[in-house]
This record gives structure tokens, sequence and C-alpha cells, in this order.
């Protein structure tokens, strides 16, 4: 079986976790705790994500969030007080990569263009309607059918063809202590 190696920085608390159950899986309260005012966004983000990816690798019972990883190894992330960096192994089937900038339009509630026209096209038929802030497509009940279309734009987070970027980064379900290949602490 084909195995990659990937980075996460996570808290140190997950060092127990996965002391006592052997596997590590995203619970709702981190997300909440992580990024309290704003959990709404990343909560709408990943479940639309989780869906999505359990179509592309089956996600195992009792997970619900993805956990995110560092695919490149020159894109090193040193770990900060409180958190470790963890270097895993796992198997190319349980991880699925995607290109950075699209995610990020995810998180910003932006449409994924399938190219450079069809970008230009998407933002003058905003322009047209005179819609400044692309988010508010999303955010708002006002523009139902463009909603759609930006929701089905999503789908090509995991289309390799059309790359934003040049920056990709993964995601598992969740992290076995098996896994771990190199625990690196501040």
């Amino acid at each position: 079986m084909d195995k990659v190696r990937v980075w996460t920085r996570q808290d140190k608390r997950i060092l127990e976790v996965l002391d006592k159950q052997g596997h590590y899986r995203v619970d709702k309260s981190y997300i909440l705790k992580r990024y309290e005012d704003c959990s709404d966004v990343y909560l709408d983000a990943y479940h639309w994500f989780s869906k999505e990816a359990s179509k592309i690798v089956k996600r195992p019972e009792g997970c619900t969030y993805p956990i995110w990883l560092t695919v490149d190894p020159r894109i090193q992330i040193n770990p900060i007080k409180g958190q470790v960096l963890l270097e895993l192994e796992v198997d190319k089937k349980d991880l699925l990569v995607m290109d950075a900038a699209k995610w990020d339009h995810i998180l910003n509630y932006w449409y994924i263009p399938k190219d450079s026209e069809d970008q230009k096209a998407y933002l003058a038929d905003l322009e047209k309607r005179g819609i400044k802030d692309q988010s508010s497509i999303y955010t708002s009940n006002f523009y139902p059918l463009l909603k759609r279309r930006v929701l089905d734009s999503w789908k090509r987070l995991f289309d390799e063809s059309n790359m934003l970027s040049t920056l990709t980064q993964g995601a598992i379900w969740e992290i076995k202590k098996e896994w771990i290949v190199k625990i690196t602490r501040p």
C-alpha cells in the first residue's frame, strides 16, 4: 500500500487522547473553542467538506470533521507553545489533497471558477448585478440562484485539473497512534 508523509500541528493534549484511545478525531467542541465567534463560518464549511469528502475517502464511523495537514515537506509548520507538530505516515487512500486557494474560497463563501475566463464572466455578472461583496451571495437570502451556483462550484475543490494555486493541503478523518513517525515540541 502506498504511504505518504504528512504533518499536522495540534494542541498538545492530543497526545493524551492518542495514548488513551489509540486514535484522535476532531470534536465539534474543539472547533467552537478554537474559532470562538467565527466558529459558525468554519462549521458551515466543514459540514459541506465532510459531506463531499466522504464521497471520495470513506469516513470512519464516529468521525465528523477533517484534520488538516501539510502535504509538502518544504512548507514546514513549527509547533508553538501548547502545541505539537506530528509527522505522520498515512495510507494514500486515506488522504484527501486539495488546492489551498480553493479551500480559502470556500471559507470565504466565494465561487470557485473553472478557469480564468469563467472567473472573469462570474465577476462581470456580479458587477452587472451591483454585488460588491461575494460572500453576501452565500450569507444573505437575497440570491438563492447565485448561492446554488456558488455551492455547485465548490465541488471543484477536488478537481485537480484546474488549480488556483500551487499550494496544496491535505485532510484525513482521524489520526491513529501507529501513524506517528515523529513528535516535535516547541
